[in-house]
């Protein structure tokens, strides 16, 4: 019983150091919204474990028919919440929160090996299932350096620097052949004609500089003879200067930005 004792006096400690992650997430890094989810989460979901081992798993007479099919099951419920958030807040899927299911679910698994070797059957060749704590071997052990190296991993996980295991040159490796990059020089082509016989306004003026900011990006393919990592963005001005082009002049530039989901911005 000491030892359940001090495992849980560990998790309380444990739930601490995630609800200091989740704060720090939340005060310091509040665009990372995936990340701040993920802590929150793990806070809520280890808290209500905890309280239901205390009041249900604990006064039971003879806890280790339970114990380690409850935390099995806490486990996989952990993991199972944290995906179901990601899944409807459409978040993606980040290596932090890849991690930490993982890491949960392996964790999962050690629990139900060593509720078999001891209730069911013993898996290191005993005559009878490990009952008794005098017979623990190298799986209880790994098991229980695995819990807490699991949780210090998670923890390290959703405080580590936004570019942890990202290699800044990852990002440009998108491939796109010959036919987009000339698809995407004919658009800006077409648009600069269609923006030419606008009439005279604000909108005008906005729709020419988008597609000629998207020309300048589309230019830099030849630098270094393959730079063509900027192809979505020119695209992206592009279809921001058709929209201006092909919407109405009764709407007011400032209405229009604000109806597109653009902040509203000062162009005086």
């Amino acid at each position: 019983m000491v030892d359940y004792a001090l495992g849980f006096l560990t998790d309380n400690i444990w739930i601490v150091c995630f609800l200091l992650a989740s704060l720090y997430n939340l005060y310091l890094r509040k665009e990372y919204k995936p990340i701040i989810h993920l802590s929150l989460v793990l806070v809520v979901t280890f808290s209500v474990s905890k309280i239901i081992y205390s009041q249900v798993v604990v006064p039971q007479e003879n806890i280790v028919e339970v114990y380690y099919l409850y935390w099995a099951g806490a486990s996989i419920f952990i993991a199972a919440t944290i995906a179901l958030d990601h899944q409807i807040r459409k978040y993606a899927f980040h290596w932090p929160t890849k991690l930490a299911i993982a890491l949960l679910l392996v964790e999962a698994f050690l629990h139900v090996a060593v509720h078999i070797d001891r209730n069911i059957v013993s898996l290191n060749s005993s005559a009878l299932p490990n009952n008794h704590i005098d017979n623990a071997w190298w799986l209880w052990t790994m098991r229980n350096v695995f819990l807490n190296l699991d949780n210090l991993i998670i923890l390290t996980s959703i405080v580590f620097p936004y570019k942890a295991f990202r290699n800044l040159d990852d990002i440009y490796k998108s491939r796109f052949g010959d036919a987009q990059m000339q698809r995407a020089f004919k658009r800006v082509d077409l648009l600069e004609k269609i923006i030419y016989i606008m009439p005279n306004s604000l909108k005008k003026a906005h729709a020419y500089q988008c597609v000629q900011s998207a020309r300048f990006l589309l230019e830099q393919w030849g630098s270094k003879g393959e730079d063509r990592q900027h192809l979505y963005s020119a695209n992206t001005l592009c279809d921001r200067a058709r929209y201006l082009a092909f919407t109405s002049d009764e709407i007011p530039v400032e209405k229009l930005e604000e109806l597109d989901g653009v902040p509203k911005v000062d162009y005086h």
